[in-house]
C-alpha cells in the first residue's frame, strides 16, 4: 500500500549517485512568492542543506541520509527521504573526494556544534536589503552571530574548514551558491 505522498515522489534515494558527508542538497523554489522572488533575482533554488552520515536500511525504511539544515525553528537534522516530493539538486564542494572523506567526521562534529543555533530571521531581512542596496553600489555584509538561515549554515560549516562556498563579504544566497566556482552540480531533477 502506498501513501498519497509516495505517489508524488519526484525521486528516490536509489536514484541518487553515491553521496558523501558535506554534499549539499538544494531544493527548487516553490510556487507563489518563492518563485516570484527567484525569477526577479535570477535563481532557481530556495532551500539548501548539508548532508550528514548515511543510515543503513532497517525495518522502517531503506538507505537514507541525515540532512543538516536551518529551518524556521533553527538548526535541525532531518532525513533526506523526507524531501522526495520536492525537486532537488545535489552539489558537491569542488575538492577531491578523498579530502571530503577525511573531513566527514569533522563536518558532522561542526553540524553538532551549531546544533543549538536559532534561525536568523533578521539576517534574512538584511540579505533582502543587501540585494537591493548592491544595485546602488552599497557593499556591506558580515555574519553577525550564531544564528543561521539555510545557506548561511552550510556556508559556515565549510568556511570553518577554510573552504567558503561563496564570498564571505556577501550573504550566502541562492544566486551565489548556484554560480559558485566552489561547487559542482552532480545530480538534479531540474
Amino acid at each position: 500500500m502506498t501513501t498519497a505522498l509516495q505517489n508524488k515522489q519526484l525521486w528516490r534515494i536509489e536514484d541518487l549517485p553515491p553521496l558523501k558527508i558535506g554534499y549539499l542538497p538544494a531544493f527548487k523554489t516553490a510556487e507563489g512568492y518563492q518563485q516570484h522572488i527567484g525569477n526577479t533575482f535570477g535563481f532557481e533554488t530556495w532551500h539548501w542543506s548539508i548532508l550528514g552520515n548515511s543510515h543503513p536500511a532497517d525495518m522502517f525504511s531503506g538507505l537514507d541520509y541525515s540532512n543538516g539544515e536551518s529551518i524556521n525553528k533553527g538548526v535541525a537534522r532531518t532525513l533526506l527521504s523526507e524531501q522526495q516530493y520536492r525537486h532537488m539538486r545535489i552539489y558537491k564542494p569542488d575538492i577531491p573526494d578523498k579530502e571530503i572523506d577525511k573531513l566527514g567526521p569533522s563536518i558532522l562534529k561542526r553540524m553538532d556544534y551549531y546544533g543549538k543555533a536559532g534561525y536568523d530571521w533578521l539576517g534574512v531581512g538584511n540579505m533582502s536589503l543587501w540585494f537591493i542596496l548592491r544595485h546602488f553600489g552599497v557593499k556591506w555584509w558580515m555574519q553577525r552571530d550564531m544564528r543561521f538561515w539555510c545557506l548561511e549554515f552550510s556556508n559556515q560549516i565549510w568556511a570553518d574548514f577554510d573552504f567558503p562556498l561563496c564570498d564571505m563579504a556577501e550573504p550566502a544566497n541562492p544566486l551565489n551558491f548556484e554560480h559558485s566556482p566552489q561547487l559542482k552540480l552532480v545530480w538534479g531533477t531540474f
